[in-house]
């Protein structure tokens, strides 16, 4: 969740930037959605960079502290050896509902419609 947070907040601030330029280049005819979509190209490729990361850091992590940690009743190493399972499919689908707000926050992160001609206004004032 505190994820999620910090990538709205991030989105919210490239939103910001992007304003002053998309307003350019929407004065110029470029179209509204295609923007919007290579906005949303970009936030998506930056979760989905982000979830594959997390999970390759998390399986090494736990694959690696795990087999350390276990110990028996008399503080030793159990024998056999501690054996990791990490559920393919449990796994995924936690990543991909802990995917799902950062990629929902970016999909409705756009959806304020300004007027072209006040953003730049804006633009002329700075």
């Amino acid at each position: 969740m505190l994820a999620a947070i910090g990538f709205a907040a991030s989105a919210a601030a490239a939103a910001r930037e992007r304003g002053r330029a998309y307003a350019i280049l929407l004065a110029l005819g470029a179209d509204r959605g295609g923007l919007g979509r290579t906005t949303a190209a970009e936030s998506g490729l930056l979760v989905g960079l982000g979830t594959a990361v997390g999970i390759a850091l998390g399986v090494a992590v736990t694959h690696l502290i795990v087999p350390l940690v276990v110990l028996d009743a008399g503080a030793r190493r159990p024998v056999p050896e501690v054996l990791v399972d990490l559920p393919a499919t449990r796994t995924l689908l936690l990543a991909l509902a802990i995917a799902a707000l950062p990629l929902l926050s970016a999909a409705l992160g756009g959806r304020g419609r300004r007027d072209v001609a006040a953003r730049l206004r804006h633009v002329e004032e700075m």
